[in-house]
């Protein structure tokens, strides 16, 4: 295999690799609505010890992977780094002010919009285009979460609805920041974040008033959802395009609605398992496209320089 072969092959494999992370970021994220009803404590004491557990997850893995490499790693933190960090931790305080001023169901359809977001973010920053059938999955996919939420769209209140598309705009800046970092480790970035959220909730947590039972769960949530979340999807982000992240990232509605099911027995709605549904095809079809779409440039390429070095001949 020439040259030309093995850089098509390598991308190919980071593609994969890619859309891999970002679909178990989603399942890592998804277990969010799990552990929301599995644990006692008040809101803001939940998302301090997800943030600390998190932090601790997160610190552990910087020392035990990169081990002598750590401090270059962290000696690599650019601008990128900053942004993608303040960026995800203002897209987690929006998160949580959108769920309790408007209905859940305008948040999830207002966050299905993510991908057109990203891709005008990536256009406009990156010069990166949309892919057409990343805009089609995307409509798709849209249609598939709306039908899930069908029967929950209230009027909500504007203020939630605003910090609802707050969060979609920036969870985009996120991902974007992310790519533009291109080779850059922007593991820190997750670090910080995690680190950032705990901050901001530690005044309003009540933190030496955690049942015993609920601590166990907390170490859970804040490695499995929080730590996992944010790794899979900052080194996924970096091998894919940012529409296509945030559609693969639209997999964790009907994951959430699958953690549920199982472990509390919930059957859910005939329009929530159809509309599920309707999301995983779109994302299926859109992956597919998209290794099809990378292997038809990879080839029009070997064959441009395949006649631009016989000319030279």
């Amino acid at each position: 295999m020439n040259r030309a072969g093995h850089v098509g092959a390598a991308s190919a494999r980071s593609g994969a690799s890619g859309a891999a992370l970002i679909a178990l970021s989603a399942a890592s994220y998804s277990t969010a609505g799990l552990f929301t009803r599995v644990i006692s404590t008040d809101l803001w004491t939940m998302l301090f010890f997800r943030g600390m557990f998190a932090s601790l997850f997160l610190a552990l893995y910087l020392a035990c992977v990169y081990r002598g490499r750590s401090r270059d790693v962290l000696g690599q933190i650019s601008w990128p780094t900053f942004a993608a960090t303040a960026a995800s931790t203002a897209a987690m305080i929006c998160n949580l002010g959108a769920y309790r001023n408007t209905s859940v169901a305008n948040v999830v359809v207002i966050y299905a919009m993510a991908p057109f977001v990203a891709a005008t973010i990536a256009w406009i920053v990156l010069k990166e285009p949309f892919k057409r059938h990343t805009l089609i999955a995307s409509i798709v996919s849209l249609v598939g979460v709306t039908i899930m939420v069908l029967g929950s769209i209230a009027g909500g209140g504007l203020f939630g609805d605003l910090l609802a598309f707050g969060m979609t705009f920036l969870m985009s800046c996120m991902i974007v920041a992310i790519r533009f970092g291109g080779k850059l480790d922007m593991i820190p970035s997750a670090l910080f974040s995690s680190i950032l959220s705990m901050v901001v909730t530690a005044p309003l947590a009540s933190i030496t008033s955690v049942p015993a039972d609920d601590l166990g769960y907390l170490a859970v949530f804040g490695v499995t959802q929080l730590g996992l979340g944010l790794l899979f999807l900052t080194e996924g982000s970096r091998r894919i395009s940012p529409p296509s992240v945030a559609l693969i990232g639209s997999l964790d509605i009907p994951f959430a609605m699958l953690w549920v099911w199982l472990w509390f027995s919930e059957v859910p709605a005939v329009q929530t398992f159809w509309g599920g549904c309707i999301i995983l095809l779109a994302v299926a079809w859109h992956m597919k496209k998209d290794f099809e779409f990378d292997a038809g440039s990879k080839t029009s390429m070997r064959k441009r320089r395949t006649a631009t070095e016989s000319t030279t001949r």
